[in-house]
């Protein structure tokens, strides 16, 4: 008997991801999105390359943390440094973590005492997420700093009307142990919700000599605990008042690259948000304060490093719709960054911005434009131009220009290795985006000037001078077979040079990925997924070890026992193969993972 349910939730999740479906393209216009322009638009409106993974995928997949998730996207790639909870750096288009913008719920994530993955999202659990929104390209001209290879929006679940109570429990290799609740109440005046979450695992080796086993060696223990809390308080038709927090308290065993030696990092990350809406027939006004806070202890044999930062964010966005399918996003904000420990100092950022999207027909034209103004860095005007336009149903075509900046962090300009002559690089970003029915194509080219980077010759931070260029395309399909099947395949080339030339380092010159999904049994799902990793560099210009080359099989069942009751069984790495992302630093064998979730 077949499956029934995928002709609502999974399709709705095709949709979303191929961004058009002939027959279903009135289905679509519901889908929204709010990372593109800070405003809830429909996902045809955006011009700009932008991926959705819903709530079906993210329930289905049983992702290990948000780099697990976004990484199974085309143009995304991440290496580890070790197990849960080891530092990892993720990639999209070729750029790393520390020039992505990380949202929560639109609070910033990203450390401004971090020089290395720029923010904790390997910390973040799944389960109490409805979907990520991930942009390509720079996105400075809405968003400002931090955003020139992209921007990450995470969103939390909502409630539905009345009660609601869910928990899950997970057990698996490595003496895995996760489990959560989540709590709420909604009676559209009052929308209360809490949630917990606990990973506890004794995970394996972070470092582990290329080609030797893991359980020659120690095993480095992670644990995590988030706690979270969302209150919206409808005050009448036009006004409601918001409130959230979350809490992330994490602990890690980890090592260095040469040696399995006694190394914890300790986080504390920190997430507030208040705001008021104001929202009339042509109209809506938020006021909204933002406050991000993160402590790391890091702690090894002989020394102790210990880093404090908060960001704090007072800021008003306005949307006018004007004219039909045309929409005016406005606003200012005040951010003032601190670093508290090893180094004391701050700095302010005042920014204006506007957006500007106009829909005539089969035509969407966007525009963006933002001025920020610095306490310790030169000003700043950045924009964003897209055309999209509909041939048919089938067939759309999109272009994108667009510029952004990385201000230094306080580290870079005043720690141990810190330069007080930094300067913001600047980056410039074009892609051209098609699609025809299920197949996806796009092409892209960003330039950074001035790259802020590590000279290891020096050992100081760096402004490089010259281009460092992140050129190549992406492909996707994905095609729902008969009624019970979805394939979906992706590969992605990227050359990645640095100012000398030089290919750059961990970044994989080719992706290839592949996902399978059946329903033909009733309550029955069935995932089989896999990846293949090209050529890959531990070093620049192609040196160092080669750490591609490798192909990796992983599963997914899931069981709806009843309504409320769903059961699960995962394989990571079925064929048990050896591979290390970085040189020195292992990664999971086979592993095996069985788990259950409730829902009232």
């Amino acid at each position: 008997m077949i499956n029934k349910k995928i002709s609502i939730s999974l399709i709705t999740s095709l949709l979303t991801s191929m961004n058009l479906s002939a027959e279903d393209s009135v289905q679509l216009s519901s889908i929204t999105v709010s990372t593109a322009t800070k405003t809830e638009q429909s996902i045809q409106d955006v011009t700009s390359a932008i991926e959705v993974i819903t709530k079906e995928e993210l329930e289905e997949r049983h992702f290990i943390d948000a780099i697990d998730a976004i990484s199974s996207l085309a143009g995304v790639s991440f290496n580890s440094n070790g197990g849960l909870g080891s530092k990892k750096t993720v990639y999209i288009r070729g750029i790393d973590s520390t020039r992505l913008l990380i949202l929560v719920d639109g609070i910033r994530l990203n450390d401004p005492a971090n020089t290395q993955d720029g923010s904790p999202l390997h910390h973040i659990m799944m389960e109490n997420i409805e979907r990520i929104e991930v942009l390509k390209g720079a996105q400075s001209g809405v968003w400002g700093a931090d955003a020139t290879g992209g921007v990450v929006n995470i969103i939390t679940k909502k409630n539905k009307l009345g009660t609601n109570f869910s928990f899950y429990s997970e057990y698996g290799s490595f003496n895995t142990r996760k489990f959560g609740m989540n709590l709420g109440y909604n009676n559209e005046i009052i929308d209360l919700s809490a949630s917990y979450d606990f990973v506890k695992s004794d995970s394996f080796s972070a470092y582990a000599a290329y080609g030797t086993n893991i359980n020659n060696y120690e095993d480095d223990a992670y644990e995590n605990q988030t706690y979270g809390i969302n209150l919206t308080y409808k005050i009448d038709d036009n006004n409601k008042i918001k409130t959230s927090y979350t809490k992330i308290n994490s602990f890690v065993n980890t090592d260095s690259s040469s040696a399995d030696s006694l190394r914890t990092y300790d986080y504390d990350t920190q997430l507030i948000n208040t705001s008021y809406n104001f929202k009339s027939k042509n109209y809506e006004s938020d006021v909204y304060y933002n406050y991000s806070f993160f402590d790391r202890n890091y702690d090894k044999v002989g020394s102790n490093n210990y880093y404090e930062a908060d960001v704090h964010e007072l800021g008003q966005k306005s949307r006018l719709d004007y004219y039909k399918d045309s929409y005016l996003v406005f606003g200012a904000d005040f951010k003032r960054f601190n670093v508290n420990k090893p180094v004391d100092n701050n700095y302010k950022n005042f920014g204006l911005f506007f957006n500007n999207t106009n829909r005539f027909s089969d035509l969407v034209f966007t525009q963006a434009l933002r001025y920020d103004n610095y306490s310790n860095f030169e000003n700043k005007l950045t924009g964003k131009l897209g055309l999209k336009y509909y041939l048919t149903n089938d067939f759309d075509v999109s272009i994108n220009a667009s510029s952004g900046y990385n201000i230094p962090t306080m580290n870079q300009l005043y720690g141990t290795s810190g330069n007080i002559n930094l300067n913001p690089e600047n980056t410039t970003s074009y892609d051209v985006n098609l699609r025809y029915k299920d197949i996806k194509i796009s092409l892209y080219n960003s330039i950074i000037e001035d790259m802020l980077a590590y000279d290891f010759g020096t050992k100081t931070y760096t402004n490089f001078s010259g281009e460092n260029t992140f050129k190549g395309f992406e492909i996707s399909y994905q095609k729902a077979i008969e009624t019970d099947t979805i394939l979906s395949l992706s590969y992605d080339r990227v050359v990645a040079k640095n100012s000398d030339s030089e290919y750059i380092r961990r970044i994989p010159f080719d992706t290839l990925k592949m996902s399978l999904d059946y329903y033909g049994i009733q309550d029955f799902h069935f995932n089989l997924n896999g990846e293949y990793i090209g050529k890959r560099y531990n070093s620049d210009d192609k040196s160092g070890r080669q750490t591609g080359k490798y192909t990796l099989w992983n599963s997914v069942v899931n069981y709806d026992i009843n309504k409320n009751f769903k059961a699960y069984f995962k394989i990571d790495n079925i064929l048990d193969k050896y591979y290390q992302t970085v040189d020195n630093y292992a990664t999971s064998p086979r592993a095996f993972y069985i788990g259950i979730k409730a829902s009232f």
